[in-house]
């Protein structure tokens, strides 16, 4: 009994198609998984960054007195303080930036994004240093960012706790 060899590549055929089928199938689950690896990356980087600033801010009682001052009389800062409160005003902007670049790419997660952005405006409405930083240096960012920013600080309007303690927003 002999198979004709059309038989035999039809047979080849649809053999061929349903192992494409099982690796596109195979390559869109790792997609999703490497995906989602990538977005638990971002976060924990964005997270480690976050928590060593405030870790140096924390354990900087001039750091602290600094972000004190700025808030009382933020004109009465000398240039050394100056720079210095508008080094870490940028870092905190940059992460700002970085995260809102990640979150218009897909690759940051929306609740997480939420509640960056929501820290980064109570930071915004808390602190003359971090609005005196951006009039100096927004101009830096890209538009969308600067559009971001700008249009919270138009939604805090002028700085509601000048005493840099941090607070629940409307107190």
């Amino acid at each position: 009994m002999s198979v004709p060899l059309e038989e035999i590549a039809l047979f080849a055929e649809i053999i061929g198609g349903a192992a494409v089928i099982i690796t596109l199938v195979y390559f869109a689950i790792e997609m999703r998984r490497n995906t989602k690896a990538i977005r638990s990356a971002t976060h924990q980087q964005q997270v480690d960054t976050t928590v060593a600033l405030h870790t140096a801010v924390a354990n900087d009682g001039q750091l602290a007195t600094l972000i004190s001052r700025a808030n009382d009389d933020y004109s009465s800062l000398e240039p050394p303080e100056i720079i210095r409160l508008q080094f870490l005003c940028t870092s905190y902007f940059n992460m700002w930036d970085y995260q809102h670049s990640n979150m218009r790419k897909k690759l940051f997660d929306t609740d997480a994004w939420n509640v960056w952005d929501q820290g980064m405006s109570v930071l915004l409405n808390s602190f003359v240093g971090m609005r005196e930083t951006w009039t100096i240096l927004g101009h830096i960012y890209g538009d969308d960012f600067k559009r971001h920013v700008e249009t919270e600080i138009n939604r805090l309007g002028p700085i509601a706790n000048r005493t840099g303690v941090l607070q629940k927003e409307g107190r």
